[in-house]
C-alpha cells in the first residue's frame, strides 16, 4: 500500500474531539504499516485551537476475512496478529502465557492459578484486538473476566455468580466489536444474554426458552451483520433452526433437518463474511457443505471420509476462505483441503504424524495462512508447521513439560 497525506482544515471554536475512521476494507489492505493520524494547529493559527494530538491504528492481519484474526477465537494477547499460547498445568493449577513471534517466545509469563474445575473462554471485551479470558467456575458458578495486555493480566473483575448448570459462550450480539456472553441452561432449557462493555454488563435479558432440552447452541453468523447469531441442532428430533441476532431481540427459523449421525463445523467456505457449514456424517464418511446466507442454504457433497479422519479448519492459502484439515487418528496421515465455496479446489498430502499428536491451528507468523502447532504430549515436545497452501515447513519449538496443555 503507498503511504500518503491529506490535510483537511477545519475551524477548531467548539470542537470537543476528532475521531478518523477507516472502512472495513481499507484496513485490509494494511500490509506491512499502521496507519498514523496527526491532529493539530495550522501554523499561524490561535493558540486556543486543538493542541497537537496523535492516534495509532494497528495493522491488522494480512488474510481479508476477519474470522482469522479475531482474538474471541484465535489466541492473540498481544494484538500483533500473531498466535500465542495459553497454558494450564492439569497437576499445578499453574497458567502461563507465550507471546508468540512465528516459532521463537517472544514473551513469557506464569499467571494466577486456575483448578481444573474453572472452564475459560478467549474475548475481546474492550475491542482493544488482544484477547480477554472469561473464568467460569464449573462448580461455584463464580465468574471472573480477565482484561490482558500481552502477558500481563491488566484487571481481574468478578462477575455475577451463576448457576452452574448454565453454560456459556463468547458472542458479539449487537456488533460493537466487543465480546458478549450467551448463557444456556441445560437442565432448564433457559436461554440469557450478557451485552458487555469491557467489565461491565451493560444488558442482561432472557431470550426464549428451549423446551426440548435435546437443543444445542452454536454461535454463529449466518447473515454477515457482524452480530451473532445463533445456531440450534436436535439430534433427537434431526431438526436445524437459526435465531437471526440484533442485539437481544431475534427472528427465528427452521432449517433443513440432518438426522443424528451428521456432526458440523463451523467455516467460511466462500468467503463472503458469513459462516457456513461442514457437516461429516460419522456413519458413511460422506461430506457436504452448507454455504448459508441468513436462512438460504446452498449445499454440496465432497469427497467421503471415514471415521478415522478428524477435520479441523483454517485457511492454509490466505485467500480469506476456510479450508480444511484432516488427520487421521489411527494412522497418522494428515491433507489438506483447499476450498472455494462448496468445491475442493486442490487436495494434497501433508507429512505423516504420530497418530497420538494433539494439535491446534493458528496463524504464528502473521502471514495471513493459518499453522499448524503440534504437542506431543508424552515427551512435552512441541514443533509449528508454517503453512503455505498445502506445503508445510516445520519448525521445532521450546519444549514445555508433559503436564502442561494448551488449546
Amino acid at each position: 500500500m503507498n503511504a500518503s497525506k491529506e490535510f483537511l482544515n477545519i475551524p477548531a471554536s467548539n470542537i470537543n474531539s476528532v475521531s478518523a475512521y477507516l472502512p472495513p476494507n481499507r484496513l485490509g489492505e494494511m500490509l506491512d504499516t499502521s496507519y498514523s493520524f496527526s491532529f493539530g494547529k495550522s501554523p499561524g493559527s490561535n493558540p486556543d485551537n486543538i493542541t497537537n494530538q496523535s492516534a495509532n491504528v494497528p495493522r491488522t492481519n494480512p488474510n481479508p476475512n476477519s474470522i482469522f484474526s479475531n482474538p474471541a477465537t484465535n489466541a492473540d494477547f498481544s494484538g500483533d496478529g500473531k498466535r500465542d499460547l495459553f497454558w494450564r498445568n492439569s497437576e499445578t493449577g499453574e497458567t502461563a502465557i507465550w507471546v508468540m513471534d512465528g516459532d521463537k517466545i517472544a514473551d513469557a509469563k506464569f499467571l494466577a492459578n486456575m483448578g481444573a474445575e474453572w472452564d475459560y473462554k478467549l474475548a475481546d471485551f474492550n475491542r482493544d484486538g488482544k484477547s480477554d479470558i472469561f473464568w467460569r467456575n464449573t462448580t461455584t458458578g463464580e465468574n471472573y473476566l480477565w482484561i490482558m495486555d500481552g502477558i500481563n493480566v491488566v484487571s481481574t473483575t468478578q462477575q455475577q455468580t451463576i448457576d452452574s448448570n448454565w453454560n456459556f459462550q463468547i458472542a458479539d450480539f449487537n456488533g460493537d466489536g466487543k465480546s458478549d456472553v450467551f448463557w444456556h441452561n441445560t437442565k432448564t432449557g433457559e436461554n440469557a444474554t450478557w451485552l458487555m462493555d469491557n467489565t461491565t454488563v451493560t444488558t442482561a435479558a432472557y431470550l426464549p426458552k428451549t423446551e426440548d432440552l435435546s437443543w444445542t447452541p452454536t454461535i454463529v453468523d449466518f447473515n454477515g451483520d457482524g452480530k451473532t447469531d445463533l445456531f440450534w441442532r436436535n439430534k433427537n428430533t434431526t431438526e436445524t433452526a437459526v435465531w437471526l441476532m440484533d442485539g437481544t431481540n431475534y427472528s427465528g427459523s427452521f432449517l433443513q433437518k440432518m438426522d443424528a449421525s451428521w456432526d458440523y463445523t463451523v467455516g467460511d467456505f466462500n468467503g463472503d463474511g458469513r459462516n457456513d457449514l461442514l457437516w461429516r456424517n460419522q456413519a458413511t464418511g460422506e461430506t457436504s457443505a452448507w454455504l448459508m446466507n441468513g436462512t438460504l442454504i446452498f449445499s454440496g457433497n465432497l469427497t467421503n471420509m471415514n471415521a478415522d479422519w478428524k477435520a479441523s479448519t483454517g485457511d492454509f492459502n490466505g485467500d480469506g476462505k476456510t479450508d480444511i484439515f484432516w488427520h487421521n487418528t489411527r494412522t497418522g496421515e494428515n491433507t489438506a483441503w483447499l476450498m472455494d465455496g462448496n468445491s475442493i479446489s486442490t487436495s494434497a498430502f501433508l507429512p505423516r504424524t504420530d497418530s497420538s499428536l494433539q494439535y491446534s491451528l493458528g496463524d504464528f507468523n502473521d502471514d495471513g495462512k493459518t499453522d499448524i502447532f503440534w504437542r506431543n504430549s508424552t515427551t512435552g515436545t512441541d514443533a509449528i508447521w508454517f503453512m503455505d497452501g498445502t506445503t508445510a515447513s516445520e519448525r521445532a519449538i521450546t519444549t514445555a513439560p508433559p503436564e502442561w496443555t494448551t488449546a
